[in-house]
C-alpha cells in the first residue's frame, strides 16, 4: 500500500485554530510556508531550538487505532497526515531520511509525543495518554518544495542519518508514558522547567509570554508557579 498524504495543517499564530490546505509550500531548514513553527512563533518555540520541529507528520491510521473513536486528526496540530503507514511504521523512521512529493526531502528527528494542551483543546479525556505510542515524528526540512494532498511519501532507503539525529537536549523522561513517570521524574520536569523559566524571562520574554497565555487558554499554566 502507497503511503500518501492525506491532510496538510498549520496555522499562523500560537494556539490558533489549523486550517486544512490542498497545497502548502516546504522551506528547507525553515518548515510548512505560513505555520507559526516556521516564523518560530508556536507554543513551544520558546524552548531550546531544534531542527526537528520544523514540521511534524502523523498517521491517521495509527490515531484511529489509538484513540478508538471517532477523532478529527486536522485537530491534533500536525502538519501532515498520513495514509498507508502505522504509527510504529513512521517511528520507526527516526534517523532516516523521507521524501514528501517530488522534492521534498525530510530527516527525522524524534517522535512527537502529546501534550496536555492538545488534550484540553480537542476536549478529550485521556487523549494524552492514548496518543502516546501515535503522536508522529517531528522533522527537519533538508530540501524544500510544494507538497499536495495526494503526494505519496518515499522513505530514502539506506539512509540512516542518527549522528546529526537531535532532540534538543530531551531528559529521558520526556519520552516516557505519562503514567509511568515516578515522582523523582515529575519533580526533575518541574525543577527543569523553572529553570529554564529564568533563563528565558530574560532573553525571551515575548516567548515566555506566548508560551503561557496558549496554555491558560485551555486552562493550564505552562510555567510551574
Amino acid at each position: 500500500m502507497p503511503i500518501v498524504i492525506e491532510g496538510i495543517y498549520s496555522t499562523p499564530v500560537a494556539s490558533g485554530a489549523m486550517e486544512s490546505h490542498s497545497t502548502a509550500t516546504l522551506l528547507k531548514g525553515i518548515g510548512l510556508k505560513g505555520d507559526r513553527y516556521a516564523a518560530r512563533a508556536g507554543t513551544y518555540s520558546v524552548l531550546t531550538p531544534e531542527p526537528g520541529r520544523q514540521l511534524t507528520l502523523i498517521s491517521a491510521e495509527g490515531v484511529k487505532q489509538a484513540m478508538g473513536q471517532e477523532t478529527s486528526v486536522g485537530d491534533l496540530r500536525r502538519n501532515v497526515v498520513l495514509g498507508g503507514i502505522t504509527a510504529q511504521e513512521l517511528v520507526d523512521c527516526v534517523g532516516s531520511r523521507i521524501q514528501l512529493g517530488n522534492t521534498a526531502t525530510l530527516l527525522v528527528h524524534r517522535n512527537c509525543v502529546p501534550c496536555m494542551y492538545n488534550e484540553r483543546k480537542n476536549q478529550i479525556k485521556g487523549m494524552m495518554e492514548a496518543l502516546w505510542d501515535a503522536g508522529g515524528v517531528n522533522c527537519e526540512v533538508l530540501e524544500g518544495g510544494t507538497i499536495s494532498v495526494g503526494d505519496s511519501l518515499t522513505i530514502i532507503k539506506d539512509s540512516s542519518e542518527n549522528h546529526v539525529v537531535t532532540d534538543g537536549g530531551k531528559p529521558s523522561w520526556f519520552y516516557v508514558r505519562p503514567s509511568q513517570r515516578t515522582a523523582e521524574m515529575v519533580r526533575e520536569g518541574i525543577a527543569g522547567k523553572r529553570k529554564t523559566h529564568e533563563r528565558l524571562k530574560e532573553s525571551d520574554p515575548e516567548g515566555v509570554e506566548r508560551a503561557q497565555k496558549s496554555y491558560e487558554s485551555v486552562g493550564l499554566c505552562f510555567w510551574p508557579k
